[in-house]
């Protein structure tokens, strides 16, 4: 997966590939080993996960879940001329949930990363930390496959 990662960019589309495939493996190849991701709803705590456990313990919460689908955007990276960067980016994300038959329920979630990036060298980037602040969310109607 490294090879695929030549800049912060691309660590958007393969986040968002690995955590709706919930492919734990490639998820931790994505960040450094004590790297966190946090999420903020309003002005509640911080959910803080810490290291590969807690990226575990996402890809577990997501299970819930019949499919889910992040759609990251517009990212802007301000490098500080090394091998270290930040970014911010949008991000809409599905959570789709099964009821009876082909109907269910779509949370939608409308947020913003503040993301940290770094490698070691000519390594691939990786994430140092991730913060998603959750703008709002909103419930709807879908259809499933059968």
């Amino acid at each position: 997966m490294a090879d695929l990662m030549p800049e912060p960019s691309s660590l958007l589309a393969a986040y968002a590939a690995a955590v709706d495939r919930r492919d734990l493996e490639t998820l931790r190849a994505l960040f450094l080993p004590d790297a966190t991701l946090t999420v903020r709803r309003g002005g509640g705590e911080p959910e803080v996960h810490r290291g590969y456990e807690g990226l575990a313990d996402v890809i577990e919460m997501l299970g819930q879940f019949e499919a889910t689908l992040h759609e990251p955007s517009g990212l802007v990276v301000v490098w500080d001329g090394g091998d270290e960067a930040s970014g911010e980016s949008v991000c809409v994300a599905h959570h789709v949930t099964r009821g009876e038959g082909n109907e269910g329920s779509d949370l939608i979630l409308r947020g913003r990363y503040f993301d940290r990036f770094a490698r070691d060298g000519r390594g691939p980037w990786r994430f140092v930390a991730r913060e998603l602040r959750v703008l709002w969310t909103e419930k709807r109607p879908v259809r499933l496959p059968t």
